[in-house]
């Protein structure tokens, strides 16, 4: 039941946590030890076994940031006296004649590798056991490491690590005290810390000391403690338990329903001899719940929802009560759950000064959501039929853990999966930034091994104004631009592009570097021209995340800097997806996709690609978007694919054809209000014939918005320039207010409306003037006005 208990107690309130759990007590000396070497140079470390050495960069990253935000003392040691590190089992039996056996867990809050100190070493089990879960195999083991009790192994839990930083213990004191007037705790022996041992039950390490004479009825504690009697420094004390000749034993064996019935939770346990009556606790000790007679069950009917019950029993024969069992908890089991829980929950990493933003994808049949931080026993908020919601009751930039469930009046879903996030420090300036892709979707192949459509490059662009001045102005200089992609910081080992590049391209970028330059983190550069804005391009991002898992749509981090100081900050989508379903057709057994096609290609045209590999599609079919000039007389590689795919497509029987090979019945690309009016990508872009005419020049010859929309007072792009390209309202970029093509706001992808709901409180278009004006202009001009400066 340990790993159930801390799943699903409440986490201690972090700031509170910061400000107490681990401060100093009144009186205590501080004994020096040799500080640790500054996390900044952990990551020129090698990673400990079983840690990717991104992830224990990530970790040591977030150590350092947590530290410096908190201003932890790095070079002094404390006993732990925060009540998370309170030791809670206690348990004494009689040993002999006259002797008592006291058995206990070990409790450091932060020590994950329980060697006594908090320190860097602690970033181990975290990288070991990275998102490991409550009720996976293993998680016996990985559950020490949850330090912020919420179930799940992730990044919120450096936070206990950074807040207990450098407690130490050299082992626990047995006290005694017969609690009579004048009497004080005394220390009756030393349990070394290195006496501990594992066990099979839980992952704490497990202390076991025997008194030979336990003398006369009393009761007994233990408290870690620092240095020698002399110079003793004492951490927080035990649960308290009584024993003596007359003694009462403690219950054994209380277990608690997890789910079983919906009605009620089922208690039992072991009768204990002399015992002829009980006194049962819920959720705190003070008051019992109820008073029974001589029974091994009670059957407790008062819960009226599924929240987590913790449950003590004391045994008693009517003169004396035990101590307390061992706690159990047990909960309702949940009506029949016909609501799918909320999918792609994110909690937004630093990006507002006042709030986390928490989005997710709506449940189908759901009308209302519930949010959770911290504990999933400790809920946040209630919102309507939104998908997502600003947490503003934050007063610490510490990472909090979030989960969201759905319901509609009757029915309630499972949790989702967490995810952690934190509020940014407040901003020192009167910038706002805003960031946005080029394309709406970047495609790229995952193997590239026999042939290549696309390479990994994504390019991400951004505006920044500055409001200070009274007249909002675009700023070109003065700023650094900082961009980074969230929950992903390398792609080799995600695709093979590295292995392939230069045969297929004849470049050699170095690993997690892209064809430019440029990596998944790094520096936004200024373009200049005509239609100038910040921009980075050829981010070598694929779309699985550094947990594993795949997301066509993940958040990029861009943070303006003036003279070192963040002025403002933003996330910003940056779409990338390998759903090129060529599988639908190219699937003949024995053979894989990529050699299918090829063969195909040499039966129909006389060549010989398949024993060329790997096959760079362009230095045949011209690709402009790469540079790639192609053979003159062949169609481009966008004519060739759309001409000879038209008149096949009738057979697979989709929704939109066109997801055949782009993004896809799994990515949606099309996913704008184009989409949710109801259009579909042949009303903009005309029939696979018509994408494929040989005249058609690919990436140029596009769709305009005013070949639909038309309004007096109004330009829809420039003319002569791609809506993409295009800039407006005194140089704005088009894309910077509305949104990405095929991604114009709102989009039914949560994470495309946060920037939006970040500056204004609401998704869709950017329409607030207050975003970037301090006062309300009197009229709105639409049109391309002047490229400010400075």
């Amino acid at each position: 039941m340990t790993g159930a208990r801390l799943y699903l107690v409440p986490m201690i309130s972090l700031v509170l946590l910061g400000l107490l759990a681990c401060g100093k007590q009144a009186g205590n000396s501080e004994l020096p030890v040799q500080p640790d070497p500054p996390t900044a140079g952990l990551p020129e470390t090698q990673p400990p076994p079983g840690v990717e050495p991104q992830l224990w960069k990530q970790l040591s990253s977030e150590l350092d940031r947590v530290l410096t935000l908190l201003g932890t003392d790095r070079s002094t040691s404390t006993a732990p006296v925060d009540d998370a590190s309170r030791v809670p089992d206690l348990q004494v039996t009689a040993s002999g004649a006259s002797g008592a056996l006291f058995t206990f867990s070990y409790h450091n809050t932060g020590d994950y590798d329980q060697n006594g100190e908090v320190n860097i070493s602690d970033l181990t089990p975290v990288g070991v056991h990275f998102h490991a879960r409550h009720g996976d195999a293993g998680w016996t083991e990985a559950e020490v490491s949850d330090g912020d009790e919420n179930g799940e192994v992730n990044l919120a839990d450096i936070t206990p690590i950074a807040v207990c930083y450098r407690h130490r213990l050299d082992g626990y004191v047995l006290q005694r005290s017969t609690k009579l007037p004048g009497s004080d705790w005394q220390d009756i022996a030393e349990i070394p810390q290195s006496s501990a041992q594992p066990t099979a039950e839980h992952g704490h390490l497990q202390f076991s000391y025997e008194l030979a004479d336990s003398g006369p009825d009393a009761w007994y504690r233990v408290r870690p403690y620092i240095g020698p009697p002399a110079n003793r420094e004492y951490g927080i004390a035990s649960n308290e338990v009584f024993f003596g000749p007359g003694a009462l034993a403690a219950p054994l064996g209380l277990v608690a329903s997890e789910g079983l019935f919906e009605d009620h939770i089922e208690l039992n346990w072991t009768a204990v001899a002399a015992a002829n009556a009980y006194e049962l606790y819920r959720d705190e000790q003070s008051t019992p719940l109820v008073q029974l007679g001589n029974v091994t069950q009670y059957l407790d009917y008062s819960p009226t929802d599924t929240t987590p019950h913790e449950y003590w029993l004391r045994a008693g024969d009517g003169s004396r009560l035990s101590n307390f069992s061992d706690s159990a908890i047990g909960w309702l089991a949940t009506a029949a759950v016909t609501l799918d829980p909320p999918s792609a929950v994110q909690a937004s990493d630093g990006s507002f000064s006042d709030h986390v933003m928490v989005s997710w994808s709506k449940s189908p049949g759901a009308d209302a959501y519930e949010i959770y931080r911290d504990s999933k026993a400790a809920l946040l908020a209630t919102t309507g039929d939104a998908a997502y919601y600003n947490d503003y009751g934050l007063e610490d930039e510490l990472p909090h853990t979030y989960w969201v469930l759905a319901t509609n009046g009757e029915l309630r879903s499972q949790f989702s999966l967490s995810d952690t996030g934190y509020r940014g420090k407040q901003p020192t300036g009167s910038m706002v930034v805003l960031g946005y892709n080029d394309l709406g979707m970047h495609c790229m192949n995952q193997d590239f091994s026999e042939f290549m459509i696309l390479p990994p490059f994504n390019t991400l662009h951004a505006t920044v104004v500055d409001r200070s001045q009274g007249e909002p102005r675009l700023v070109s200089s003065g700023v650094s631009l900082q961009y980074s992609i969230i929950g992903n910081t390398y792609s080799v080992g995600k695709t093979n592009f590295w292995d392939f590049a230069e045969p297929l391209l004849g470049a050699s970028p170095a690993p997690n570097i892209g064809l430019t330059g440029n990596g998944l983190a790094g520096t936004m550069q200024y373009t200049g021209g005509s239609n100038p804005d910040w921009v980075v391009t050829g981010i070598p991002l694929t779309p699985i995340n550094d947990a594993g898992e795949e997301n066509a749509y993940p958040l990029a981090s861009i943070t303006v800097l003036k003279n070192g100081v963040e002025t403002a900050h933003t996330q910003a989508v940056t779409p990338v997806s390998w759903e090129i379903s060529c599988e639908f057709c190219h699937n003949t057994p024995g053979i894989s996709v990529a050699t299918d096609i090829l063969r195909r290609h040499d039966n129909l045209h006389g060549t010989d690609l398949e024993n060329s590999k790997p096959v760079t599609c362009g230095i045949c079919h011209a690709q402009p978007e790469l540079g790639l000039a192609g053979v003159s007389g062949l169609p481009t590689l966008s004519s060739a694919m759309h001409t000879a795919h038209s008149t096949r497509m009738g057979g697979l029987q989709l929704t939109t054809e066109c997801y055949a090979c782009h993004p896809g019945n799994r990515t949606q690309c099309l996913r704008d209000v184009h989409y949710s009016s109801g259009l579909s990508c042949q009303n903009c872009h005309g029939t696979m014939a018509d994408v494929g005419d040989p005249l058609r020049q690919p990436w140029v010859d596009e769709p305009r918005c005013d070949d639909c929309h038309s309004r007096p007072g109004f330009e829809f792009e420039q003319p002569g320039t791609l809506y993409r390209d295009s800039v407006g309202h005194h140089g704005i970029h088009c894309s910077a207010c509305h949104g990405s093509p095929h991604a114009i706001t709102p989009t039914v992808v949560s994470n495309d409306n946060l920037q939006a709901i970040g500056v204004q409180g609401y998704p869709g278009v950017i329409n607030k003037c207050s975003v970037c004006h301090d006062e309300v202009p009197d009229q709105f001009e639409h049109f391309v006005g002047e490229v400010g400066d400075n």
